[in-house]
């Protein structure tokens, strides 16, 4: 018997210890369910003409809260948005601190339409949001005393990290009346900050300066014909005339063969360039007169030239004979 209760025992606990945690995270489960709710804060409110006032956008009750997107309408008779971002063209309204600053897409009052609109996004690594906080803070401007005018919740979209939108249970838009005077405590201000980098538009880029430079600055003018520019080493030739050295006469030998030959070089060290060389061979005369005659461009042939070596060969042979004979009869004495 004892036995069986101890058995028994061990099998509650058993029980229990897999009940308890169901028990204890089932309010935590009960209050993911309750409704997310986008509300107007002081949802009926006041202020004096020629002063400020600062409303928020609530979110209540939200889970894994990453992005926003929220569009409200006021009446432009009586307030004007006032510009929290002057750096920025347009005018700008606040984040609120419930969300941490990151990736502005749009961040825009018309205080002509009645209308505002701020759609942001958290970056990494600010983690997503969970429960109650201000998203939107606006700070509005009494221009005139007016009844009381509606400030209304016309889109109030929420996102998850993944872009996943949160349904919104329920949306409660508020009112705004500009008084003569107060009676009772004025509004505190509600803190904000900047919703983050704004999404760069077109009027911010530099587009004029993309604009490539006109072609047309090397278009050649009517001056620059490259075709009619003569050739100046074709030109300079025709231009050349032969020295009249070229054509000096020497007195040379009968022989005819030579007479061409140093007229040629003659003219070509002096820089004639004919086309007609032979014209050179048939105008030249020939030489005449004696071998030994000298004119201005060189000494006729000599016959001293052909003797003089000849006499040396010969002198040299009857010399080298004697040596050899001499040789032979010392050998034979021997």
């Amino acid at each position: 018997m004892t036995h069986f209760i101890r058995k028994n025992v061990q099998h509650w606990l058993l029980i229990l210890a897999v009940i308890l945690p169901i028990a204890i995270t089932y309010p935590v489960g009960a209050q993911a369910n309750d409704p997310v709710i986008i509300r107007i804060i002081p949802p009926d409110a006041q202020v004096v003409v020629n002063q400020t006032i600062d409303i928020a956008v609530e979110v209540e009750n939200v889970s894994n809260l990453y992005g926003i997107d929220v569009l409200l309408e006021f009446d432009p008779q009586a307030v004007a948005v006032v510009d929290m971002d002057p750096i920025l063209d347009g005018v700008q309204v606040q984040l609120g601190q419930f969300m941490d600053p990151g990736f502005s897409i749009i961040n825009l009052a018309d205080n002509e339409l009645g209308r505002l609109r701020l759609a942001m996004t958290q970056l990494n690594p600010s983690p997503p949001k969970e429960g109650t906080g201000n998203i939107v803070v606006v700070t509005f401007l009494a221009k005139a005393v007016r009844p009381t005018g509606d400030i209304t919740v016309i889109s109030a979209k929420l996102a998850d990290p993944q872009g996943n939108l949160i349904d919104v249970d329920e949306v409660e838009d508020g009112s705004l009346t500009v008084v003569q005077s107060l009676a009772g405590p004025t509004s505190t201000s509600i803190p904000g900050g900047p919703a983050g980098t704004p999404l760069p538009t077109a009027t911010q880029t530099p587009t004029p300066t993309l604009t490539p430079i006109p072609t047309q600055t090397f278009t050649p003018g009517p001056t620059e014909e490259f075709t009619e520019t003569p050739d100046v080493t074709n030109t300079a030739t025709p231009t050349r005339t032969p020295r009249q050295s070229a054509t000096a006469t020497e007195e040379t030998s009968p022989t005819a063969n030579l007479t061409p030959t140093r007229t040629a070089t003659l003219a070509a060290t002096q820089g004639a360039q004919e086309p007609s060389v032979t014209a050179l061979f048939s105008n030249t005369p020939t030489r005449t007169g004696n071998l030994d005659q000298e004119d201005g461009q060189g000494a006729g042939l000599n016959p001293w030239w052909i003797i003089g070596p000849g006499v040396i060969i010969l002198l040299g042979g009857v010399a080298y004979y004697w040596y050899q004979r001499k040789k032979k009869s010392s050998g034979a004495m021997l």
